[in-house]
């Protein structure tokens, strides 16, 4: 990432659900990161994404380096967005945690009528971030043209 602290930013998913035997099996939630790293990249955003970085699970070698890599990513970036479509993910809720706990700016964009957990609405009474609902990949592109 680059030295720029005011254009870092993170993209955080669910990860682990979206896999079966190695490969993604969730291709329209794939279409929907793709699209918002994309989107970011070519706002002039120094984005990082493991999913993108991992090719959606194609190259991962070491995923006990994803989580040290990942809370780097949190620590670095100065905006943190979470995606989700309704999959419960750990690792989600730990990256939102430590964007919380340093005070990052936190954007959500999750699936129109889907069941989110609780605490993912919570986020917006703690004045710490914005939530965002789509309902598929042609309105997230229009919300995303619209932030920042």
């Amino acid at each position: 990432m680059n030295s720029d602290s005011n254009n870092i930013l993170m993209i955080g998913a669910p990860f682990a659900g979206k896999l079966s035997s190695g490969k993604w099996i969730d291709i329209e939630f794939m279409k929907c990161i793709t699209i918002a790293y994309n989107t970011f990249k070519a706002k002039g955003f120094d984005v990082y994404c493991a999913h993108v970085n991992a090719s959606f699970g194609q190259e991962i070698n070491d995923p006990s380096s994803f989580l040290r890599r990942d809370v780097e990513a949190v620590a670095s970036c100065n905006i943190f967005v979470g995606i989700t479509d309704g999959t419960m993910s750990t690792g989600l809720a730990l990256e939102l945690g430590i964007a919380y706990a340093l005070q990052k700016r936190i954007v959500l964009l999750l699936k129109d009528k889907a069941v989110h957990a609780s605490y993912l609405c919570a986020l917006t009474d703690l004045a710490c971030g914005e939530i965002h609902y789509y309902s598929n990949s042609d309105l997230l592109r229009l919300i995303l043209s619209r932030l920042f």
